[in-house]
């Protein structure tokens, strides 16, 4: 079949909501593809349109199919992080982090992905001692890096360091613009504590 007719298949079916013709159109776009980034083309808008009609276990399937052509393909290294963590495989996410990182130059473009580590490994994982790990190893490369210091800030919150939580919570109070929307609240709120609660017990000692 004619790549071009097929192409033009595969985006009427798409158009029409056909999602299982144009899949098929598209797959046999990708088995043809002259090359890994094309093929990787191909397949990651057969992931988007399983994505998009919640078939989220299918588009898995399309974006490990993607990397195994193009390992280091961005788009598709994020998309398929999020995928795990959308159907609660925090530990999936993790180990592809982990491979991310060992691929990954530059010390802050590492810094940042161990910040998502550390979050993850936080809050989903329940892992404090990996967390703080992650987040050691974030801070050691960008000492701003905001996700680490809210980890770090909060495993230091529930071990009952203030004085240390506080140290955390400071510069990103300072710089509360560049934290998630969904963190505000807590991070505003838990620095305020941890700077009552050290000078509670500065006064003290």
């Amino acid at each position: 079949q004619n790549a071009e007719a097929l192409e033009m298949v595969a985006r009427l079916r798409a158009s029409l909501g056909d999602a299982d013709a144009a899949l098929a159109a598209i797959d046999v776009l990708a088995a043809k593809a002259t090359s890994p980034q094309a093929k990787a083309e191909h397949l990651w808008r057969a992931a988007q349109l399983l994505k998009e009609r919640g078939d989220l276990d299918l588009a898995v399937g399309y974006y490990k199919q993607i990397l195994d052509a193009v390992p280091d393909h961005p788009a598709t290294t994020i998309a398929l992080r999020e995928a795990y963590l959308e159907r609660g495989d925090a530990h999936a996410a993790v180990q592809l982090l982990e491979q991310e990182i060992k691929r990954t130059e530059g010390e802050r473009a590492k810094a940042k992905l161990y910040g998502e580590k550390a979050m993850i490994l936080q809050l989903q994982v329940h892992d404090p001692k990996s967390a703080e790990e992650a987040a050691k190893a974030a801070i050691s490369r960008d000492p701003t890096n905001a996700d680490a210091l809210s980890v770090l800030g909060d495993i230091a919150f529930d071990a009952g360091r203030f004085i240390e939580a506080s140290k955390h919570y400071a510069p990103l109070v300072d710089r509360i613009e560049h934290v998630p929307a969904d963190q505000v609240v807590r991070v505003l709120l838990r620095s305020v504590e941890s700077l009552s609660k050290a000078e509670t017990y500065e006064r003290a000692h």
